[in-house]
């Protein structure tokens, strides 16, 4: 029986920001101090989205910093891409206490789907 469940996401797993940020390819910096276009400062774990202007910072507490100009100094689909691999990779890790297989799935809408076997 398969169960499909909708998650939101908020990035406040520290592996799983790296972890994701890995399987991107993206260039990540942890404590990293970055003064945007404004003059705002935003300190915690940087993540260089390809694309985009500035980078993106994650907080202590989860929240996502950053400042694309309402699209045009960044796709915004670029950030949902970075969501989709952090709670991919945040149920693998979960999912890994089973000890049965994991399978991933890259379906056509774009989405993906996990599933353990046992």
């Amino acid at each position: 029986m398969s169960h499909l469940v909708k998650i939101n996401i908020e990035l406040k797993n520290k592996q799983g920001v790296i972890t994701a940020c890995n399987r991107l390819k993206w260039e990540i910096k942890e404590n990293a101090k970055i003064k945007y276009h404004d003059g705002s400062v935003a300190e915690g774990m940087a993540i260089y989205i390809p694309g985009w202007h500035y980078p993106i910072v994650i907080t202590s507490d989860g929240t996502v910093k950053g400042d694309n100009y309402g699209g045009s100094w960044g796709d915004p689909a670029m950030l949902n891409k970075l969501k989709q691999a952090y709670g991919v990779e945040v149920a693998r890790s979960l999912m890994k206490k089973h000890s049965a297989p994991i399978i991933e799935t890259q379906n056509q809408d774009g989405s993906i789907t996990l599933a353990v076997r046992y």
